[in-house]
């Protein structure tokens, strides 16, 4: 079964990465976002995107526009979103993450592709 997250860099490189193997969501989580601390953030009821927690205090911290402007459409932001992120599916009942299939991936694909080209979204107080 063909199943997937996505790594999101803060230059807008977008890779499409297979799911890792049972019990290697944290290790893969990790390993790409390039960090030992990090937080789930639930885009509706279908996505979750998962960020460096320590990344705002980082030394220099990057701004990643492309994942901002993503999760502003899921709702008013009160801070933008700094360093690599990863998109993984929803929780099931029981709390276990579930990964991405190919229709997800590929409308994930054209969301991205759209939104990139907005203007970043304002802050709210």
């Amino acid at each position: 079964m063909d199943q997937y997250t996505i790594t999101i860099h803060p230059t807008g490189r977008v890779v499409v990465n297979g799911w890792p193997g049972t019990g290697q969501l944290m290790p893969h989580l990790y390993e790409q976002i390039q960090c030992s601390v990090t937080t789930p953030i639930e885009l509706g009821t279908q996505l979750t995107m998962w960020c460096d927690d320590e990344g705002l205090i980082a030394a220099a911290p990057e701004l990643n526009q492309l994942a901002t402007k993503l999760c502003a459409l899921y709702g008013p932001l009160r801070c933008y979103l700094v360093g690599i992120v990863v998109l993984t599916g929803p929780a099931d009942r029981p709390g276990h993450t579930l990964p991405l299939g190919p229709a997800a991936v590929a409308v994930l694909a054209d969301i991205l592709d759209t939104v990139a080209d907005l203007p970043m979204p304002q802050l709210v107080d």
